[in-house]
Formats: structure tokens, C-alpha cells, sequence
């Protein structure tokens, strides 16, 4: 593999009100990997969230939506997002030990209808359109996310510590990822080995 550049492009939006939608956006077709992040209320963004997709970024994205919205992901303060902290406010159905909360969800549902929208609202995606294969895919993503794990917080702190990703086996050779942003990102670098 020859070495690869991804350039980011962003913010988009779950919705429109708060700018330009990825569902409406021209590189909501396109395919490649992506980040979720909230402003840095210091300056910059804080990355919440790191994803591939072979599937148009519109529909890899309505589908964590839709997920946020039934429970199924957690979702957190959006005040203390702001500041590097995280105080999650609903930690999901995924999880071990909280596969069978949906119950307990839908008796909130009514309190946590407004945290959900703000939550959505807060975040800023970036999309890195590319079209390699999905095993190139996933080792861009897991290198940004060990990445994201290993920077020092607050800029480590939004990214759940139990989120899985995939990592370069011992064997295969590595290619040099050099990555531009629109925007300061913490935590992500200029250049990785995946």
C-alpha cells in the first residue's frame, strides 16, 4: 500500500438549523471515514466519535441517529462537552450489562427527548471521503482512534474508552495516513502509520 492522504472536509450537520446537513450535502454520497466532534469551548474541536463507511456517509449517519435517538447509543451533557468532560446522561443498550434497559429508556423518554436533540445538535462531522477498500478503511480509523485514545485530556476524555476499533496486526506492513483538517482537532496529528 502506497502511502494515503485524507483530507477532512466540514462541519456538517444532523440538521440543517445549525448549517449544512450531511443529508443534503453534495459528500453526503461519498463514502470513507469520518469524526464526530464538539467545539472545544477553549478553542478547536474535541472528537467524540470515529467511523468508516462503505455506504454513502448520509446513510452510515442516519443510522447512528436513529440510534441515538432509540436508546440504543448513549449520549451526554452537552454543557460539559463543551469543556473536555463527559457526563453521560443515557449509556446505551449496546453495552454489556445494558442490553436489557429499553424499558427503562422508554420511561425517560419524555425527560430525555430535549437532552437527545441538544446532543445531536452539538455535533460537528467531518468527512473524509476515500475510496479504498474496507480493510484500508478500518485501519484509518483504528489508527485515528488509538490516536484519539493516547492524546492527553481533556482531548481523550469524549472518546468512550469501550469503543472497539481495529488495530494493525503484527505481519502486515504499514502505510504512512497524513490527514488535513479544516480545523484545529485535538488529538488528531498530521501523520500516522496504519
Amino acid at each position: 500500500m502506497q502511502d494515503l492522504d485524507i483530507e477532512f472536509k466540514g462541519p456538517f450537520f444532523f440538521t440543517s438549523c445549525e448549517g449544512p446537513s450531511i443529508f443534503t450535502a453534495a459528500l453526503g454520497k461519498e463514502a470513507g471515514v469520518y469524526l464526530w466532534t464538539v467545539p472545544y469551548r477553549q478553542g478547536g474541536h474535541i472528537v467524540v466519535y470515529v467511523g468508516e463507511t462503505g455506504v454513502s456517509f448520509a446513510k452510515r449517519l442516519k443510522d447512528h441517529m436513529t440510534l441515538v435517538m432509540g436508546g440504543s447509543y448513549r449520549f451526554t451533557d452537552v454543557d460539559r462537552m463543551f469543556d473536555g468532560e463527559e457526563k453521560v446522561i443515557w449509556n446505551g443498550t449496546w453495552r454489556k450489562g445494558t442490553r436489557d434497559k429499553m424499558e427503562e429508556y422508554l420511561a425517560q423518554l419524555p425527560q430525555f427527548a430535549s437532552k437527545i436533540q441538544a446532543y445531536l445538535r452539538s455535533i460537528r462531522i467531518f468527512v473524509g471521503p476515500t475510496t479504498v477498500d474496507v480493510g484500508i478503511r478500518r485501519r484509518i480509523e483504528g489508527a485515528l482512534a488509538l490516536g484519539i485514545r493516547k492524546s492527553p485530556k481533556p482531548f481523550c476524555s469524549l472518546y468512550p474508552e469501550d469503543n472497539r476499533y481495529p488495530l494493525l496486526k503484527a505481519g502486515i506492513k504499514a502505510f504512512k495516513l497524513r490527514i488535513k483538517t479544516p480545523v484545529q482537532i485535538h488529538g488528531l496529528k498530521n501523520e500516522y502509520e496504519a
